[in-house]
């Protein structure tokens, strides 16, 4: 019997690389336990000073029963 369940999210945002790379940053320096399970990156750029992206991500999060 495992000791420790887990649960899936997958969500969409939209934005620079920059303000995404941040938000790796700060999912990594977590407390939680997170895995990024798949990416996908698509070109979303409006006119603007720095190009944007749409993210779609899977990621996994766990935690002892």
């Amino acid at each position: 019997r495992e000791r420790f369940d887990s649960l899936t999210l997958k969500f969409t945002t939209r934005g620079t690389y920059s303000n995404f790379s941040s938000f790796l940053v700060d999912l990594e320096s977590s407390l939680r336990i997170v895995d990024l399970v798949s990416l996908g990156l698509a070109s979303d750029s409006r006119d603007g000073a720095e190009p944007t992206y749409r993210y779609d991500i899977t990621i996994r999060t766990y935690w002892l029963k």
